[in-house]
């Protein structure tokens, strides 16, 4: 009988240990431990952000997901990656293992590391060569990216340098069969991986060559001579832009597809298109170097903006007397270029208030003739609003010998620049025939 209660106590004893490793196999979840590292946890614009998960064998697939860039994921390896951020603020990011969320840090980003100096990245007309100029180390150096013959914009977005080269054939065209030259191209240009990528190349049928273009994070867009602003999304490569008559009524095909119309707004077919700006509201602006003026219309206008036989579109800010080939709209003022000399109106470079109101000279910049008779190489805008900047490309004219006779001293092309108010006009860098210009953010 001893030995029945005694199996009977052991079996209880057993029992209760097996119920309590169950219960403990039941309190240890995998999951429960499972973090990773933020560093730094307080960084600086565009500085390297590591994250890095504990325990990395938990799933097959591991993301950090940050909410306030519209859940953008940074696929992991070995539960390791890394981001940098291109703007300021509180970001909360996320660690996914197979698609669930199981554990979330801050990261603070400040623009302390900011540098008011930038870098400039400057191209010639003709000979394509791209140079960038660290305006702090007063350093000019040959990219050795050979940007097409007319590299009329340069733009930085999306870590890259953007080239629009508008080939050769720079004057007016009654039609596709009057084109004559190379044809243009769209690039990019890495200086971090000290690389370069064709984004289009347009063919001898194409007339749509980029005088302009605009990039942002989603898409690039460029202004033709089809009455249209054409985009294709950022990181295309290695397409080919080919005339293609369909039933818009323009020369583009589906795979390109239209933005908005420009005719609403005075731009002429076949001519020398404008400038466009996209803001971050979806406002638009764009400049008509052909009939004048700088343009603001919104999403909700864009029907009136696409008609092509409706009445010129509302929302002209700088009057079609200014001839305007490149702009940009900042926070209070909006700077800009004449390309050529129209009535009262001098060519140059301006600035005025963001209703179009105050308008002001701030330089005489002359500028050479290309391709054909009021066909400009503009003076490309570059603005640097936290930096106090505002920099041109500047295009000398060639003293007659008349001038030289009397004594006068070749003026030197290159890049200008001044005050946001337009003070202290100064050239910053001498480089011949520039044409395209843009900012690029430097930090430290």
């Amino acid at each position: 009988m001893k030995t029945i209660k005694k199996f009977a106590v052991m079996a209880i004893v057993a029992s209760a240990a097996l119920t309590s490793c169950k219960e403990n196999a039941k309190e240890v979840d995998p999951f429960a431990t499972l973090d990773f590292t933020v560093s730094p946890e307080f960084a600086g614009i565009q500085q390297e952000v590591k994250f890095e998960a504990n325990d990395a064998t938990l799933g097959k697939k591991y993301q950090y997901q940050i909410k306030e860039l519209n859940d953008t994921l940074i696929e992991a390896v070995s539960g390791k990656a890394s981001f940098k951020f291109k703007d300021a603020g509180e970001f909360n990011v996320s660690l996914l293992v197979d698609s669930k969320s199981y554990k979330k840090h801050s990261v603070n980003v400040s623009a302390s590391n900011y540098k008011s100096g930038k870098k400039l990245f400057i191209s010639q007309k003709e000979n394509g060569a791209i140079y960038s100029y660290d305006i702090d180390g007063a350093e000019l150096l040959d990219t050795e990216v050979k940007a097409g013959k007319n590299a009329m914009t340069l733009k930085w977005a999306n870590d890259k340098l953007y080239i629009f080269d508008a080939g050769t054939q720079l004057n007016y065209i009654e039609s596709k069969d009057a084109i004559e030259g190379e044809a243009g191209s769209i690039k990019t240009y890495s200086p971090s991986a000290v690389s370069t990528s064709t984004v289009i190349n347009f063919t001898d049928q194409a007339y749509d060559d980029a005088y302009f273009g605009f990039v942002d994070g989603e898409n690039i867009y460029w202004a033709d001579r089809n009455n249209d602003v054409t985009s294709v999304a950022v990181g295309t490569e290695n397409k080919e832009f080919t005339f293609v008559e369909n039933t818009r009524g323009n020369g583009n095909s589906d795979e390109y597809p239209v933005t908005y119309k420009t005719s609403g707004i005075g731009m002429g077919w076949g001519a020398y298109n404008g400038a466009i700006q996209k803001m971050e509201n979806e406002d638009w602006y764009e400049s008509s170097p052909h009939k004048g003026g700088i343009y603001k219309f919104t999403v909700a206008d864009q029907e009136v903006v696409k008609s092509t036989d409706g009445p010129e579109a509302d929302g002209v800010i700088v009057p079609k007397s200014y001839l305007v080939g490149d702009f940009y709209v900042g926070s209070s003022k909006i700077y800009f270029n004449v390309v050529s000399e129209q009535g009262d109106v001098a060519e140059g470079v301006y600035f005025c208030d963001l209703d179009g109101n105050n308008i002001k000279l701030i330089d005489g910049t002359i500028r050479t003739a290309l391709g054909g008779a009021g066909v400009f190489a503009h003076s490309s805008i570059a603005v640097d609003e936290k930096g106090g900047k505002i920099y041109w490309t500047y295009l000398a004219k060639a003293l007659t010998e008349e001038e030289i006779a009397e004594g006068k001293e070749q003026p030197m092309s290159g890049v200008k620049s001044a005050n946001l108010d337009g003070t202290d006009v100064e050239l910053v860098v001498e480089v011949e025939n520039a044409i395209g210009l843009t900012l690029a953010p430097v930090y430290e």
